[in-house]
């Protein structure tokens, strides 16, 4: 039971340095006119074409941008599975904390959330209709439909990180180069028996289920908040009640306290992904050192993935998977890309609750009261809610024959073909929300992207000139990618200076190390004489 993978700052083990900030200076990494521009730190080398999210410590190692958030019961199974949850034992020894046996500290938080969600949902008078006849009514609508939009920023952070966790634990190359324990580390040589429990493929599908709970909680929190709202009889209640329906999300934080503190587990909420490049990687390249590949379960499948995912033809030299060379940015990206998604479809749940007059909850009663007569595994879920769904639905809608045909007609679920009418009754309003939710999500993020990867900027900063040309390659560079060829070759007389200068500031001191070892050498042998 070694902490010897915890990547906490200041709580690393004897053998590991701690890891501190380093200050990046502001270089380029790639090769013009034949010449390798070097990034250069404060405290060591960056390799050509990482980001500078990425910044080394006195180890070597690099830390992984993954915005962890709260401290909560579902992101520790993740940071578990890498080894960075602990429990604290005797004599000031720690003992990590398998994802499993979080994984089943979630279940009942989870199950509580769903059926909090769900029992909410029934309780609600779905068939109450929308008033806007007079100006007053109109007025408070207007005020729900601000509350609703506070909501969603209220739940954006949530949402984000739950699917940025999402695929940080889909991504392959994640569990090939950011650190994690070894069995050996997990339980020692004693227990070789079950050293097939903390193996990757051992240890993936718990953080997966994690993630997947924390993901399903906030979504539902999104869209059942719509008819919460527009429930609420007063502007009072509707403040209220989108205070008291966020708060669901927040029971995984609170529960996460409460079993930190009964079972003594340490907090995770400094914990730093680690990446070892040089212990992964051979050189610059992307091909798996030998002692990585032995210690893989399947090393050829990382390598067709690492092959298919290197897009040499749109000038990526190595795969976009990995830390630095784009898995950052595609996670962003593809966060944003799901969100937007999730508010552009809120968006015609809204437009038609307030074009039909009908609550969003009485067509998700409906779909919930479909999946319960026609799917077998939802009813195995609802037993093991704490609240008895299913009764509930069957005195609302199963004894009810007239709201039971509505489920099928006024009452289902939003379809292509409503969200085109909606468009075409709303096409101002669509619009408007549409270049809003493109301008204030979409456009800032892939514009980071694009600027990133091909804009021309400044030889000196980390990112620009990554895929530019050499003039003595074949082709000219394009107009918009062209840069000064004196500013390259100041770059190359800074570099120079600042590499040599690096350079004997390390060799100093080993200098001076080696000159006292001689001496205590010389000492040692006159003694022995």
């Amino acid at each position: 039971f070694g902490s010897s993978c915890i990547g906490r700052k200041g709580a690393a083990a004897p053998n590991v340095a701690p890891a501190r900030s380093v200050r990046t200076m502001a270089v380029s990494p790639t090769d013009v006119g034949g010449r390798r521009l070097m990034s250069l730190q404060e405290d060591g080398f960056v390799d050509a074409g990482r980001h500078t999210s990425l910044v080394e410590d006195e180890s070597g190692r690099e830390k992984v941008d993954v915005v962890l958030g709260q401290p909560s019961i579902y992101n520790s199974v993740m940071v578990s599975a890498f080894g960075g949850v602990s429990v604290k034992m005797s004599h000031g020894n720690r003992a990590k904390v398998h994802p499993l046996a979080l994984l089943f500290l979630c279940i009942p938080v989870f199950i509580a959330q769903v059926s909090i969600l769900l029992y909410l949902r029934l309780d609600l008078e779905f068939e109450q209709k929308l008033d806007d006849d007079d100006a007053k009514s109109t007025e408070l609508l207007r005020l729900k439909l601000v509350v609703v939009v506070v909501t969603y920023l209220m739940n954006f952070q949530n949402l984000m990180q739950a699917f940025q966790h999402f695929i940080f634990i889909l991504n392959p190359i994640t569990w090939v180069e950011v650190k994690h324990c070894s069995p050996t580390e997990w339980v020692g040589e004693k227990w070789k028996s079950l050293h097939w429990m903390f193996k990757v493929l051992a240890l993936l599908p718990w953080p997966f289920f994690a993630v997947c709970m924390e993901a399903l909680v906030n979504y539902l929190v999104c869209i059942d908040s719509v008819s919460v709202i527009f429930n609420s009889p007063d502007a009072k209640e509707a403040i209220f009640n989108s205070l008291a329906i966020t708060f669901i999300v927040d029971l995984g934080a609170h529960w996460w306290n409460f079993c930190a503190y009964v079972f003594h587990i340490g907090s995770f909420g400094d914990y730093e992904f680690l990446v070892e490049p040089g212990e992964v990687w051979e050189g610059n390249s992307d091909k798996l050192t030998k002692e990585k590949r032995d210690s893989m379960s399947l090393p050829r499948l990382v390598e067709f993935i690492v092959w298919a995912t290197t897009w040499k033809c749109f000038g990526f030299q190595h795969t976009f998977l990995r830390s630095g060379y784009g898995a950052r940015r595609l996670s962003q990206a593809s966060s944003i890309f799901v969100l937007a998604f999730v508010y552009c479809r809120q968006l015609f749940v809204v437009l038609q609750a307030v074009q039909t007059k009908i609550l969003p909850v009485a067509r998700d009663i409906c779909t919930e009261y479909h999946m319960q007569v026609g799917s077998a595994t939802w009813r195995t879920f609802e037993k093991f809610l704490f609240v008895s769904i299913e009764d509930e639905l069957y005195t609302k809608i199963h004894s009810n024959h007239t709201l039971r045909a509505r489920c099928h007609d006024e009452y289902r679920r939003l379809e292509w073909t409503d969200i085109v009418a909606l468009t075409k009754a709303n096409a101002e309003l669509v619009a408007l929300c549409a270049v809003l939710i493109f301008m204030l999500m979409l456009a800032p993020t892939f514009g980071h992207m694009l600027h990133t990867y091909f804009c021309n900027v400044d030889p000196s900063s980390m990112i620009g000139m990554r895929r530019m040309k050499s003039p003595s390659s074949p082709g000219a560079w394009p107009a918009w990618k062209a840069v000064q060829t004196t500013d390259i070759d100041a770059s190359d007389a800074r570099i120079s200076r600042l590499i040599e200068q690096k350079v004997q500031d390390r060799v100093r001191p080993l200098q001076y190390e080696i000159t006292q070892l001689k001496q205590s050498l010389a000492q040692l042998q006159q003694q022995r004489r």
